[in-house]
């Protein structure tokens, strides 16, 4: 599937629940070379993506938040 095709079916189905996991900085300074740093990478990426699916399922679907400016951010067009 192309990417735009696959995003809007992914809007097109509602809500969606969306996890975002920062991990620690790492430089290619830290490992012998570009693949060691890729492996690392996707290793930590990886990691995360398998406690969100376990924490998804110990705990459930999680109540929906909906992230909302300041208030002196919003304008007074709108």
């Amino acid at each position: 599937v192309e990417l735009f095709d696959h995003l809007r079916q992914i809007l097109a189905g509602g809500s969606i629940l969306v996890t975002i996991e920062f991990h620690e900085p790492v430089t290619l300074d830290a490992l012998p070379n570009r693949k060691e740093l890729a492996r690392y990478c996707e290793n930590k990426v990886r990691e995360g993506l398998e406690r969100a699916h376990l924490s998804h399922r110990r705990l459930g679907a999680r109540p929906v938040r909906t992230l909302t400016p300041p208030s002196d951010q919003i304008s007074s067009d709108n």
